[in-house]
């Protein structure tokens, strides 16, 4: 048996008895080294504390890593939450209807004759759907109508009316202020006290002409 300490073992043999020896010869020593165990590669081992301290990092790693996981996470589903309800408050603000017909311009609804009749009677065919004849309140509007009026080549009833005295007074049948600086007034002659659009110039003319019309309203929301 191989001494677990690790020493060298001595292994006692008889000696061959030679010619001419007695035979008492002496018993010889010899002497083998013993076989070394295999040694472990201490080299490939990690010691017990920086296998911890290893094993500590690695799980701080993992700890940090989770953690930022899961606020992107949340930003994400904020940021996401956000969008959805910009989306649908813009929507919600569009989601806005004309009757037949009728075009819809921002919050409005715009109706453009095909016939002609007076003044009063335009007024009288808008009232009966709920609608003025129209009155402009900016120049974004003042650009919608002129664009969709200049390819028919004609003129059509505003909501306008001219009262004559010391001085020519304009006002609007909803009683907003006229803003003189959208368009380009020409008269109005004594006794035309009803305003007309024709292109981007208002006109006066007898309340008793003929003219088309457009019937303004708000838009519906759903």
């Amino acid at each position: 048996m191989e001494d677990e300490a690790g020493y060298t073992a001595l292994q006692l043999q008889p000696k061959r008895m030679q010619r001419g020896e007695d035979q008492e010869g002496y018993m010889v020593l010899n002497f083998q080294p013993r076989q070394e165990q295999r040694r472990q590669n201490s080299t490939s081992r990690v010691p017990d504390a920086e296998f911890v301290s290893m094993n500590q990092d690695i799980q701080q790693h993992a700890q940090r890593h989770w953690v930022a996981l899961k606020v992107t996470c949340a930003v994400n589903l904020i940021l996401t939450a956000v969008l959805i309800s910009v989306a649908i408050g813009e929507e919600a603000q569009d989601c806005t209807i004309c009757p037949g017909n009728w075009r819809l311009h921002r919050d409005n609804c715009y109706w453009f004759s095909e016939r002609k009749d007076t003044w009063r009677k335009s007024q009288d065919a808008c009232r009966a759907n709920n609608s003025t004849v129209l009155v402009i309140q900016n120049q974004e509007e003042m650009t919608f109508i002129k664009n969709i009026i200049t390819t028919t080549q004609t003129s059509y009833w505003l909501g306008l009316t001219a009262k004559q005295g010391e001085g020519r007074t304009l006002e609007w049948v909803d009683q907003s202020p006229f803003k003189e600086e959208l368009f380009s007034v020409v008269g109005p002659d004594v006794g035309n006290n009803c305003g007309m659009l024709k292109a981007d110039k208002v006109n006066f003319d007898s309340c008793d002409s003929l003219s088309r019309w457009i019937c303004k309203k708000v838009a519906f929301s759903i």
